[in-house]
């Protein structure tokens, strides 16, 4: 498995790399389909489907592993796409001018996300603190740790029952 080549934390490789890679070392004991899920789900909602169609792993029994995951995806995008604002304009044909900057701003992210947000209004960036990075990078640990942990589970189980052993 890729979490025991390179053990938590030790290959700085991303979470999304970590379980792409461990699914694809078990294709060996549970072959793999082309495409998981549909093509408009985030990569990892992917891989969730995938992880419960190959291996039977429950990740609605399991939500709060996985929890921290899409929140993660959208900081990360709000970053990507909208150069860390957190407000971004109204387009021109939408935009209300005459109130307060709900009026003008597409606020969603700071009133979704106000942890991930330093500052208020046009001026607010996506900020991730130390605490909370601190506080993303245990989770993600645990969740490689936890999946692994399922997927050699799941592996040793295929080889007892290929060589017929109880």
């Amino acid at each position: 498995m890729v979490l025991e080549k390179h053990g938590p934390g030790g290959s700085g490789l991303p979470p999304d790399t970590l379980l792409t890679d461990d699914g694809r070392s078990a294709e060996a004991f549970s072959p793999r389909k082309r495409r998981y899920g549909k093509t408009s789900m985030s990569e990892f909602t992917r891989l969730w489907v995938e992880y419960k169609e190959r291996f039977g792993i429950d990740f609605d029994g399991n939500a709060s592993k996985i929890a921290f995951v899409e929140t993660l995806r959208e900081v990360r995008n709000q970053i990507v796409h909208d150069g860390s604002e957190a407000n971004t304009l109204e387009p021109l044909d939408e935009a209300d001018a005459s109130g307060d900057d709900s009026g003008w701003l597409d606020m969603w992210f700071s009133g979704k996300y106000p942890e991930y947000v330093d500052g208020e209004g046009m001026g607010a960036e996506v900020s991730v603190s130390q605490e909370l990075l601190d506080k993303n990078i245990e989770a993600s640990i645990e969740l490689v740790a936890w999946l692994a942990g399922e997927l050699r589970r799941r592996e040793l189980s295929s080889i007892k029952n290929t060589k017929g052993i109880r």
